[in-house]
């Protein structure tokens, strides 16, 4: 009853591309809006970990944020299509326990294709996680 409280709440944003200073920031001072929002995918949430440490991220990945690249974008759409984001699976103490399902994989696509339309906007898109 109580799993419905805390948890991992996932985001992603969109702000100008002007305003990204880098992989991990962006000027607060431009408008930054969530566009989508996840709760408990630890499958999405492991995958962008290991994004983000593969450029260099080293602190705990909990409030932190990272920017997803196109590229990004092509090959998390090709992990969930092939299955491969299932290996994603450590779970934390927030991440809830559900097994990856259809729901999983719909809100993963869905994600990439308005992350692509984003994109198009020039926009520039953000992941942010909070547990």
């Amino acid at each position: 009853k109580g799993d419905n409280i805390m948890g991992l709440d996932q985001y992603a944003l969109r702000v100008k591309n002007k305003a990204v200073i880098n992989r991990f920031q962006y000027d607060y001072d431009y408008m930054h809006k969530e566009f989508f929002y996840w709760r408990k995918n630890r499958f999405l949430h492991n995958w962008m970990e290991e994004l983000y440490q593969s450029l260099g991220g080293k602190d705990e990945f909990n409030m932190k944020i990272i920017q997803i690249l196109p590229e990004d974008i092509d090959k998390l759409e090709e992990d969930t299509k092939s299955g491969k984001i299932k290996k994603y699976d450590a779970d934390g103490f927030f991440f809830g326990k559900q097994p990856f399902g259809n729901r999983e994989y719909e809100l993963i696509m869905d994600f990439c294709e308005k992350a692509r339309e984003e994109f198009k906007k020039d926009n520039a898109v953000f992941y942010e996680s909070w547990y």
